[in-house]
């Protein structure tokens, strides 16, 4: 195959699964492959014992056959450095807390040296890697020259040598190569260049300083600092929709509730990823230490008077033709939607158990306190404070019309850390401006939805073992103790 048949061939990667089994085993015995990876001969209930619990997903390991034009011809594997870590790694905290590990080796010969590694590699990393960790890390046996080579032409840099004993017990060398994520947009593969935005924005000679913490999942954020000191925020968003809600709800809510002004906007094209320069709000994200009841007080406020802008519809606002006025209709669609995402992951049993207890109390949904702006990630994370003071509420990107109680699920269900004490004082904040909504029966449902949204979320994007275990742990234990009567509804 000469290069141009290299780049157009198709690479794909297939979950690997018990019927791969006899491949593997194949593959393991091929001498090529027995000289770094399988070292030994294997049998296939060898084989089985070993990649069994892989595919039941324990400690984060996931596997998966590399195809070329649907053809196998290889397996990769990747899998939470925290996990699976090397004696004297020599790493920093903040790249073992965000690395995948990553194994693979091609099994067919007749596709080895013919230029596909870093094709699939790229593939790889793209699909499964990016999406989720910012550092990926292989440990090529010194003496295996080919993935030697591989690594460095693929972008890998050296990072230590760690003397190891391999499979067999016996001592081996092993260069850690490390990668660190490429800035680039997630759904729609186009790199983030900023020099688009200097120009638009006429901000070529401002410095541009990335800003990189766990609330930022999607966006990309920039502190933009002019030559004449002055301050501003540039969000990318690489999803059109979240740039128009983002854009939408700051403009509706300027001199509403305290949210960041827009200074002006790019708007998405096929070149490039809308994004929006914004007020830079002094202050920090709200922590533990920061509340206080005047805090709580002015929290409250802000939240009633956001419920206070009244709406058509129930749904997305940029799409405003497809707005329904039933709630039910809107709750019941979007619950389905989190269910469907959990379907493979979650027990059949338990998934019709959500199901009967949605179709038990959408009746609830008949009372709700709504249509109105909701901001459906109303937490501390999304809050900006400065001495004792609330300044700004951000990341809008998933606010829609609903119905109040939704924010208020945000409070019960996470608990807000060591706040509960504030609670009454916030909630005194909203009664100021506007009653507080009877939110208590409706709230099982809520945190029930709420609880699936993050597990499937979690496992739609394959983080729910690793940079978003913790999250997926504490939805996973409510839902696995959520009672389920009969008939809820007296």
């Amino acid at each position: 195959m000469n290069e141009a048949g290299i780049n157009n061939c198709k690479i794909s990667f297939t979950p690997l699964s018990e019927e791969h089994f006899g491949l593997i085993h194949t593959w393991f015995n091929e001498p090529h492959v027995q000289s770094f990876y399988s070292l030994r001969t294997w049998t296939i209930e060898e084989v089985r014992q070993k990649l069994t619990p892989y595919i039941r997903g324990l400690g984060g390991m996931e596997c998966y056959l590399i195809s070329i034009d649907k053809t196998p011809i290889g397996y990769i594997q990747c899998y939470p450095v925290k996990e699976h870590p090397w004696d004297n790694q020599n790493l920093v905290e903040e790249v073992i807390q965000n690395s995948a590990g990553m194994d693979l080796f091609i099994g067919e010969k007749e596709f080895i040296g013919k230029g596909f590694g870093c094709l699939i590699l790229e593939a790889f990393l793209k699909k499964y890697i990016w999406t989720r960790y910012k550092y990926c890390l292989v440990d090529p046996d010194i003496r295996n020259d080919i993935s030697m080579r591989l690594f460095k032409k693929c972008g890998f840099r050296k990072h230590q040598q760690i003397s190891s004993k391999d499979a067999l017990n016996r001592p081996v060398t092993l260069q850690l190569f490390i990668q660190e994520k490429p800035h680039k947009g997630s759904d729609e593969g186009l790199e983030i260049d900023l020099e688009v935005y200097k120009k638009q924005l006429t901000l070529q000679s401002a410095t541009f300083t990335h800003i990189d913490h766990t609330d930022t999942i999607i966006a990309e954020v920039y502190k933009v600092v002019t030559p004449d000191k002055k301050p501003f925020i540039l969000k990318i968003c690489p999803r059109i929709d979240d740039y128009h809600r983002e854009a939408i709800f700051l403009r509706q809510l300027k001199g509403c509730i305290p949210v960041p002004q827009i200074i002006a906007t790019v708007e998405p094209s096929s070149s490039h990823f809308g994004a929006i320069l914004m007020e830079y709000v002094k202050g920090e994200l709200l922590k533990d230490e920061d509340w206080s009841n005047d805090l709580a007080f002015e929290i409250g406020i802000a939240l009633a008077h956001l419920h206070n802008n009244r709406t058509d519809g129930y749904g997305d606002l940029t799409k405003p033709k497809t707005l329904v006025r039933e709630p039910i209709l809107y709750f019941s669609e979007k619950f389905q939607e989190e269910l469907d995402e959990c379907k493979g992951h979650l027990p059949e049993n338990l998934i019709e158990k959500c199901s009967a207890y949605l179709d038990h109390c959408q009746n609830l949904l008949a009372n709700i306190d709504g249509p109105c702006l909701v901001h459906r990630d109303f937490r501390p994370g999304n809050m900006i404070v400065w001495h004792g003071r609330l300044q700004a509420i951000i990341d809008w990107a998933s606010a829609r019309s609903g119905f109040a109680e939704q924010d208020f699920c945000s409070i019960e269900h996470f608990k807000w850390a060591s706040h509960q004490k504030y609670k009454k004082t916030l909630l005194d904040g909203y009664s100021s401006i506007r009653p507080v909504p009877n939110y208590q029966p409706i709230m099982p449902l809520l945190q029930l939805g709420r609880a699936l949204a993050v597990i499937g979320y979690t496992f739609k994007s394959k983080t729910w073992n690793n940079s978003n275990s913790s999250l997926y742990t504490y939805n996973r234990q409510f839902l696995d103790s959520f009672h389920f009567p009969a008939d809820p509804i007296q």
